[in-house]
Formats: structure tokens, sequence, C-alpha cells
């Protein structure tokens, strides 16, 4: 026979154990979810820039204002030009006015030689144009010749006109074609140089976003 007295003690031992396992894991649920709070406050914390980089990121989003907007020389601000005796600063700004002019040149260098390829496009045309121009006189005399050899009556002076002057057309026909295939190049080739501009200022805007996402402390993505 069980003796009361030990049932109940281990009643109370049972209820003990299991007390303190629901404590155990209550404690290990707060720590749980404090630890996954710690890690959320530790992502939502900006990234901060040190001193030196953010003079580096002031000087590079003047220049990218600059090219943006088509500015001659970059406005640096005055409070990065006062501290300009500063090794570290005098060095940001020589490497912005330094890569300003990098960019530009390398711009320029492609729309010079769009400029190069419009300029032979446009000699092909009044080249084609004056081709075409002669060819039109020729063909007008020849038409003449012909009326007045239908008028004389002479069919083979007539057939003998008639091919020159279908070659007349053709070619003058041709030279028309060429000046217009001149022409539409020239167009093409102008819309490139524009694109060329728009091109430039819409990557230097892109990077100046992301410049101002660093000078702010936040990641950018």
């Amino acid at each position: 026979m069980e003796n009361p007295n030990m049932a109940s003690t281990g009643s109370s031992m049972k209820d003990d154990a299991t007390s303190t396992v629901r404590r155990a894991f209550g404690f290990a649920a707060l720590f749980g979810l404090a630890g996954v709070a710690s890690i959320a406050c530790t992502m939502r914390v900006p990234t901060t820039v040190a001193a030196g980089e953010a003079d580096r990121l002031y000087a590079e989003e003047a220049r990218l204002v600059a090219q943006v907007d088509g500015a001659d020389t970059i406005a640096f601000p005055p409070a990065l030009l006062a501290r300009r005796g500063d090794p570290a600063v005098a060095k940001a700004i020589a490497e912005a006015q330094q890569r300003l002019s990098t960019e530009r040149a390398t711009v320029a260098a492609e729309r010079d030689g769009i400029v190069q390829q419009i300029t032979a496009a446009r000699a092909d045309n009044d080249l084609f144009e004056s081709r075409r121009t002669v060819l039109n006189l020729k063909l007008g005399e020849a038409l003449e010749r012909r009326a007045a050899a239908e008028q004389r009556h002479d069919p083979v002076a007539v057939q003998a006109i008639g091919e020159q002057v279908r070659t007349l057309q053709a070619d003058a026909a041709g030279a028309a074609h060429g000046a217009a295939v001149a022409n539409t190049r020239v167009g093409q080739l102008s819309a490139r140089i524009a694109r060329l501009a728009q091109a430039s200022r819409d990557a230097a805007s892109r990077e100046l976003a992301q410049v101002r996402s660093r000078l702010r402390g936040t990641s950018s993505r």
C-alpha cells in the first residue's frame, strides 16, 4: 500500500520540476526575443561615415552637381574650401576636379568622333546632291533631243537617245537615294550626340544620389 506522505511528496516534486521547466522555457523565450530585438535595433543603426571619407564625399557631391548641371567649374562647399589647408581636404578637392576633367574629356572625345562622322555624311550628301543636279541637267537635255528626234521622225535617234534617257534617270535616282541616306545619317548622328550628353548627365545623377545617401549615413542599394 502506497504511503500517502510519499505520494504527496512525489506530487510536490513533480510540480516543482514542471514549474522549473516552465520558468526555464520562459527565460529562454524572453532572452530569445531580446536577442532578436537587439539584432533588429543593430540593423536599424545607420552606418556612420568617417570624417575623412565625408570630406571626399562632399567634394564628389560638388563635382557631380557640376556635371549634372553642365557647370564650367565645381562649386565646392565653403566649409570644405575653408579647410583646404588640410592635405586630405586638398587631395579630395583636387581629385574631384581631375575626375570632372577626365569625364568631360571622355565625353568630348566621343562627341568629336561623332562630329567627324557627321562631317563625312554631310560631304557625301553634298556630293550626291551635286551629282543629281548634273544628271538632271543632262537628263533635261536628252529629253529635248529625243523630242526633236521624234519631231523629225527619226526612230534610230529616238531609240538611241531613249537609252541615254533611261540611264540618266537611273543614275539620277541613285544619286537622290544616296543623298537621302547621307542626310538620314546626319540626323541619326546628331541625335546620338544629344543622347551622349544626356547619358552622361543621367549617370552623374545616379552617382550623385548614391553619394548623398552615403552622406546621410545610410546604405544605398
